[in-house]
């Protein structure tokens, strides 16, 4: 729990933050937010859209979930090892041309295998 000297404390610096004017009411208090979706990755656009991310970023992931969506559900091992090669070299290229805070881990075989092992037989 805070002490008194505590409270003090953080009652003196609300106050001086009020007097600076740092207390006013900011833009959108009072309002509903603003892009609220049923989207599970709205987080992460709107990251993307606040970085300034390329606009091709979305159709790149699309890209690679595809290719590792195809890999785990190929017919054979090789076809899938195929696939997921394919989706690596694209997660490589697009590393190469974003900051490490946005770069994509490739997958990797152990992935795969444990993907395709999870998949209900049919």
């Amino acid at each position: 729990m805070f002490g008194m000297d505590s409270a003090r404390y953080a009652d003196r610096k609300i106050s001086e933050a009020h007097a600076r004017g740092e207390m006013e009411p900011q833009e959108g208090v009072g309002k509903p937010m603003r892009g609220l979706t049923n989207d599970p990755d709205w987080w992460i656009r709107a990251l993307l859209e606040r970085e300034q991310m390329p606009k091709r970023s979305s159709e790149m992931r699309a890209s690679v979930l595809e290719r590792t969506d195809l890999a785990v559900g190929a017919d054979n091992l090789a076809s899938a090892r195929d696939h997921l090669a394919k989706a690596n070299a694209e997660v490589r290229r697009w590393n190469e041309h974003v900051d490490a805070v946005f770069q994509i881990e490739e997958r990797s075989e152990v992935w795969l295998v444990t993907q395709r092992a999870r998949r209900p037989v049919t």
